[in-house]
């Protein structure tokens, strides 16, 4: 099926569509929660949940959404509390997932965590893990034991999964969540003030996400997101806790060269790499990648540029040839292409930060993308430089290419701001300072009075990358409430977005069922 091209106020509509959406829906939310249907009620919020994160409302927290989540938790048991560690062998943390898949970066980085903090005692709780069953596999390459992961009983109502997660939780001294943007069993489990302090990996800090109202402590990536979360998320207490970048050494002249030979690449070639998949070089708006990359390739004969993670026979290959650019498709021995490159360069409209911070740290000055938005930028500005158009973004590309003392001079540069803040020494000295910063709150559940819209270009940009339309079922575990509310619920269907479908007999079944 193909996807509807929206322009940028017909985007901007829609999400302003869904934001009224969302607010009705929200007394919905409400009404069943004053009529006592709590197991309908989880039910029902777990379906906003994914709709405000597949859906771009503008709201980044929405305080009457984590008001009524934290009013859910008050209605489960709340009989005991935690008491202070006197183990000898370290602190007791609990890591909440919503699921620990055998791929990806957030598996590896609470697996790294266990794996390199062996002071502490560790211990795993994953929400809602699809297979029913721990990674063994990938548990075993960490060299972990599989005893300490925890999954939640999948049978079990949203409400006895946040129950058992509170009660488990009494026994650490803090919690670290690791959750998806949409899962509100932390939430309900948390919304009570006798449990252990319990800090949020910002893992979705781009979108919409619940849990601000039980977070003591925001963990951020990004250390320039720390005032802007403060803004839009109301979140004052924050930490800035940089990913660990895989230990590699810098590629010497002998690396190079070999790598170079092992890929037929001649000596007076520049080659520049960039790594990521297709959905993320799709040209969208005023960024197109291979146009851009094109005019500088024309301009330097002896470049070429290497992409992996797009196949050559891929339909967006096959629409941007070039005789410079060569598509690798997936690899598995990036290691090779890393030594054997001049130059990272990161592809847009969406970057990534984790393949060109590790080919930085093998001593490859990274060119970054131009005039990102917050969803773009990864890296701190006041560090590297984001060229201000694409014009500046093909000079400063050339003059990496041609000037070989100003690759050398910026690479100076970035590597060593890399080493001081992205080492796994580094990251491990950071994570001892958490704690102690953790242990020194006491856990509260915490609303503001104001939740913040937003609707920009921050936002249209978002909306093409995924998070413009998700359908949902309106009238999904309401069939409970009174006629008049059901009436009212019936009516936030006037000036419905897109993503939502609802026909005239489904209506009528809704309303006299």
């Amino acid at each position: 099926m193909k996807k509807t091209v929206y322009n940028i106020d017909e985007t901007l509509e829609i999400i302003r569509l869904n934001k009224l959406y969302f607010d009705k829906c929200l007394n919905t939310a409400e009404k069943l929660m004053d009529i006592k249907q709590y197991d309908l009620a989880a039910k029902y919020f777990d379906l906003l949940a994914k709709f405000s994160w597949g859906n771009l409302t503008g709201y980044y927290t929405s305080w009457k959404f984590e008001g009524l989540l934290n009013k859910l938790g008050k209605s489960l048991p709340d009989n005991e509390s935690f008491e202070k560690n006197n183990d000898s062998r370290g602190f007791r943390i609990l890591h909440v997932a919503s699921d620990i898949p055998d791929t990806g970066g957030h598996t590896r980085l609470i697996m790294n965590w266990i794996k390199n903090d062996k002071e502490n005692i560790h211990n795993v709780i994953v929400t809602r893990q699809e297979s029913n069953k721990v990674p063994e596999v990938i548990i075993k390459e960490f060299g972990l034991d599989s005893s300490i992961f925890h999954l939640l009983e999948p049978e079990n109502t949203f409400l006895q999964k946040a129950a058992e997660l509170r009660k488990r939780s009494y026994k650490y001294d803090m919690v670290i969540m690791h959750v998806h943007p949409e899962d509100i069993i932390p939430v309900i489990a948390y919304s009570c003030k006798n449990i252990p302090p319990v800090a949020m990996m910002n893992v979705g800090d781009h979108q919409a996400w619940v849990g601000a109202s039980v977070c003591d402590l925001l963990i951020q990536f990004r250390d320039f997101l720390i005032p802007v979360d403060k803004e839009r998320r109301g979140i004052l207490n924050q930490y800035y806790l940089p990913l660990p970048i895989t230990s590699t050494e810098s590629t010497n002249n002998e690396k190079y060269t070999a790598a170079r030979k092992e890929l037929g690449i001649e000596d007076d070639e520049i080659i520049l790499l960039s790594t990521g998949i297709e959905y993320k070089y799709k040209p969208f708006g005023e960024y197109n990648f291979f146009e851009s990359i094109s005019k500088v390739l024309d301009k330097n004969k002896k470049s070429k540029l290497y992409i992996a993670g797009i196949s050559s026979d891929s339909e967006l290959a096959k629409q941007h040839k070039h005789n410079q650019i060569i598509y690798l498709g997936t690899v598995t021995d990036l290691f090779r292409y890393e030594d054997a490159c001049d130059i990272s360069v990161e592809g847009f409209p969406w970057g990534g930060a984790t393949a060109i911070l590790q080919c930085a740290l093998k001593g490859k000055p990274i060119h970054l993308i131009y005039k990102p938005t917050l969803a773009h930028e990864f890296i701190p500005k006041s560090i590297f430089y984001y060229p201000e158009n694409e014009n500046d973004w093909e000079n400063e590309l050339n003059k990496l290419i041609t000037d070989p003392a100003y690759r050398t001079m910026i690479d100076s540069e970035q590597h060593a701001y890399l080493q001081t803040h992205y080492n796994p020494a580094n990251w491990s000295n950071n994570v001892k300072v958490l704690y102690n910063v953790l242990l020194q709150k006491k856990h509260s559940v915490y609303c503001n009075e104001k939740s913040y819209n937003y609707i920009g270009r921050n936002e249209y940009y978002l909306f093409y990358i995924g998070y413009g339309l998700m359908g949902t079922n309106h009238f999904l575990h309401c069939y409970h409430l009174p006629l008049l509310s059901k009436i009212r619920h019936a009516f936030c269907l006037y000036n419905k977005p897109p993503g939502v479908c609802v026909g005239k007999r489904a209506l009528l079944k809704f309303i006299f069922s």
